[in-house]
């Protein structure tokens, strides 16, 4: 992940608009530099206060609309919630506890069903299940605070991608190291969001960010640590998340910068194609990571009961 390279190129740059402050900023579409008062966050990196406010006016109403994904998202979770407790029979028990059956059946992670059995579609179904409530009021609690920054800064369907394209690495992860035998919650994706969130304030930790990139170091930690000493917490799965989401919000700031997205030169077919080119690039790799992990846990994942035909 790359450290703002103008800061080094340029020591010396000042915001064009405020000529006594220096900066290591630059805006993601004219190049010019500016400080951490005038950067306007964009999809990718940060706009000149100019450029910001000559985007079409659809693509800001779009940007600062209301979080559709991430209400929609926690919807699904507590539908689903509702789906188990009334699989598991047992009226509110099932609230509290579903039962292992119920999870089965509507897509468990479950390691003999998906090596043995090809169900490869729990891989993504896991991301909408939960273990009672308290699971779910804690992973929708940290969706509802995560989510709607992201999707304002990637937009809809990129911030889309970023969430199940991190939940998918993290079930690969599980699947390889853990060998799951029943794993379910959106733990995962949501722990991609925040390597995301961290990948994004590293890089303006020296423009006002240096708090927020604290704050979120210390929420990491401490579920580590939580996940650690508390039985059935999947914390392969969280790092694997987590990781794909750092490694996705670095690329999606590098990427384009470096290879002309931002410029369109050197390239046909112009900037704005470019852009979405490496952005669309940078979004795959959490998927390519899961699958590569899941092809390495073939051969490795011991036998055990299967979710397959429950």
């Amino acid at each position: 992940m790359d450290d703002q390279p103008a800061v080094g190129d340029q020591p010396t740059a000042t915001c064009y608009r405020h000529p006594d402050r220096v900066t290591g900023l630059r805006c993601s579409r004219c190049g010019r530099p500016i400080c951490g008062e005038c950067a306007v966050p964009a999809a990718v990196g940060q706009m000149c206060p100019d450029d910001a406010h000559d985007r079409p006016r659809r693509r800001r109403v779009a940007g600062r609309g209301a979080p559709v994904v991430t209400w929609s998202l926690l919807a699904i979770n507590t539908v689903l919630l509702l789906v188990e407790v009334a699989l598991s029979g047992n009226g509110v028990g099932g609230l509290i506890e579903p039962s292992s059956r119920a999870l089965c059946r509507l897509g468990a992670l479950n390691a003999p069903a998906v090596i043995e059995d090809g169900q490869y579609w729990r891989l993504l179904t896991v991301m909408v299940l939960h273990a009672g409530i308290i699971h779910w009021a804690f992973n929708s609690y940290a969706l509802f605070i995560f989510g709607p920054t992201l999707e304002a800064l990637l937009g809809r369907v990129r911030f889309l991608a970023l969430y199940v394209g991190c939940g998918f690495a993290a079930s690969g992860a599980s699947l390889l190291i853990s060998h799951t035998q029943l794993g379910v919650g959106a733990s995962g994706a949501i722990f991609g969001l925040l390597g995301a969130l961290v990948a994004f304030f590293w890089r303006r930790r020296d423009v006002g960010g240096r708090g927020a990139l604290q704050n979120l170091l210390l929420v990491l930690a401490l579920n580590l640590f939580i996940g650690a000493r508390v039985a059935n917490v999947d914390n392969v799965a969280h790092i694997g998340g987590f990781l794909a989401g750092l490694l996705a919000m670095g690329l999606l700031e590098v990427l384009p910068a470096r290879f002309g997205g931002l410029t369109g030169r050197g390239f046909a077919g112009g900037a704005a194609a470019n852009r979405r080119l490496f952005q669309g690039l940078a979004l795959a790799v959490p998927f390519l990571a899961g699958v590569a992990l899941v092809v390495a846990a073939f051969g490795t994942v011991p036998t055990g009961p299967s979710c397959a035909g429950v």
